[in-house]
């Protein structure tokens, strides 16, 4: 959980241990100690996800696009889009319990 985990001190079974809303949370940079270490935490990884994860991670939560409009922009559906989604934070969660 957020206040168990210290910047520059994540350790795999804190990262296993997370629910897709403090996933969602860090991805928002929304730590509860109020500083920018979430988002720092998550950017460090994302240069190891796919191209196409990376981005739409950083342009959902980062740059604040709604699903809706990323769908659209790319020609694929919603769902097809949340599906994307998915997958990219499970990549980046994996990235991040090793």
């Amino acid at each position: 959980r957020f206040d168990e985990v210290n910047a520059g001190d994540l350790r795999p079974a804190d990262i296993e241990s997370w629910t897709e809303d403090d996933l969602f949370g860090r991805l928002a940079g929304q730590d509860p100690s109020g500083s920018e270490s979430a988002r720092l935490d998550i950017e460090r990884f994302l240069p190891e996800l796919s191209p196409e994860q990376a981005r739409l991670l950083q342009d959902h939560y980062f740059e604040g696009f709604m699903l809706a409009e990323m769908a659209e922009s790319i020609g694929i559906s919603t769902n097809a889009m949340k599906g994307r989604l998915f997958r990219a934070r499970g990549a980046l969660r994996r990235l991040m319990a090793d």
